[in-house]
């Protein structure tokens, strides 16, 4: 029950951000409430989902979860990246 609500508003978040079919999005930060988003928008059709975060291993999760690209601002150039 403790995740009940987390996980709603983590979905209610995703599907109010207005994703429609063929968009690009990015998803700053990866734990637990953006790792639901994440699966969320890809389910709304977003075309590529960008993740980043500082935390590998998060990032690996949103990989295994559907993510299309993943950031680490300590190693990547953001801003270049989901510009191109």
């Amino acid at each position: 029950a403790s995740v009940g609500e987390p996980t709603a508003c983590a979905i209610y978040a995703g599907m109010q951000s207005g994703v429609e079919l063929g968009d690009n999005v990015v998803i700053v930060g990866v734990g637990f409430a953006g790792q639901v988003m994440l699966q969320v928008v890809k389910k709304m059709g977003a075309h590529k989902v960008i993740c980043v975060d500082v935390i590998d291993e998060k990032l690996n999760l949103a990989k295994t979860m559907g993510a299309d690209i993943i950031l680490n601002p300590n190693k990547d150039d953001v801003v270049k990246i989901v510009l191109e």
